[in-house]
């Protein structure tokens, strides 16, 4: 019997555990997820002006799609966006260390930039697709 209590108490310290943090879970997933379109602009960006002079003909001067300038773009103002975002869910994550802000990853403050950032993200991966497409043509 004293074995049987000893096992139950972990798991119910670990619920408690679980249920304290759960409150941020959102926010620490809306977190995840700008780092993963900051991660993703900045590599795409660096790729394609890397191999940005494989795009021209031979014995011509650099020509790039403007599509891909347009990308460029894109995922620049993308990338200023999920940094706002980031921003953003860092001071409500203070707000809430605090005891004075909400726990809604769906706030104002970050649901604004995080969107922009999602669209002008997804828009840039068109125009990059559109590019490739572009060159792949001739």
């Amino acid at each position: 019997m004293a074995a049987a209590r000893r096992k139950r108490l972990p798991s119910r310290r670990v619920q408690v555990r679980k249920a304290t943090e759960r409150p941020t879970r959102g926010l620490d997933k809306a977190f995840d997820c700008m780092k993963h379109i900051t991660t993703l602009c900045t590599g795409i960006i660096g790729l394609t002006v890397t191999f940005a002079e494989k795009f021209k003909p031979a014995n011509s001067d650099l020509s790039v799609p403007h599509s891909l300038k347009i990308a460029w773009v894109l995922f620049t103002v993308s990338l200023f966006f999920s940094l706002w975002s980031l921003l953003a869910i860092t001071g409500s994550l203070n707000e809430i260390d605090a005891g004075k802000g909400s726990n809604n990853a769906l706030s104002p403050n970050v649901r604004f930039p995080s969107l922009i950032a999602i669209v002008l993200f997804i828009a840039a991966i068109g125009f990059t697709v559109y590019a490739a497409s572009d060159i792949a043509r001739g």
